[in-house]
């Protein structure tokens, strides 16, 4: 008997979500510590192996570290850098997988009106929906303007 589907890889369920507990309708200062959470929903039976993140920033935001559960690694996550690659050897059956990452905007945002970050994900050779969040920022300083004082209001003294 011949299995038509013999040797080809198996499609996995597993579903993808980025989201940040920042408001992504608030501008926000240069500087600023941004926090984004990668949520990854195995629907399967069994454990899913093999996953791999990579998160990569616009311009203006620069990613600074990452939390994950047991056994996840930062293959690449150089503190500063615009991209993070995640592997996460195992995802539990039926249970939600999250990991956190955080960001810095840069500190001239002057010129940047908004910064994303960009979910590509992939399980084995199953390629998972990705997904980018977007911030505002507040690039713009301030101005301050002086008017003139009438010395006759205003007396020294």
């Amino acid at each position: 008997m011949t299995v038509p589907n013999a040797g080809q890889p198996r499609g996995v369920s597993v579903l993808t979500g980025l989201s940040s507990p920042q408001s992504s309708n608030t501008p926000f200062p240069p500087n600023a510590a941004l926090q984004y959470v990668i949520a990854l929903d195995n629907r399967e039976r069994g454990v899913v192996v093999g996953t791999q993140l990579t998160l990569t920033a616009s311009a203006g935001l620069t990613y600074q570290s990452a939390i994950g559960p047991a056994g996840f690694t930062c293959t690449s996550c150089t503190p500063g850098a615009n991209q993070f690659r995640i592997s996460l050897p195992t995802l539990a059956a039926n249970a939600i997988t999250l990991v956190t990452v955080t960001g810095q905007l840069a500190a001239d945002v002057s010129a940047i009106p908004s910064v994303s970050t960009t979910l590509d994900a992939q399980s084995g050779v199953t390629g998972l929906r990705g997904a980018t969040l977007t911030h505002l920022t507040d690039g713009v300083p301030p101005t301050v303007t002086v008017l003139a004082v009438d010395p006759l209001v205003v007396r020294p003294g």
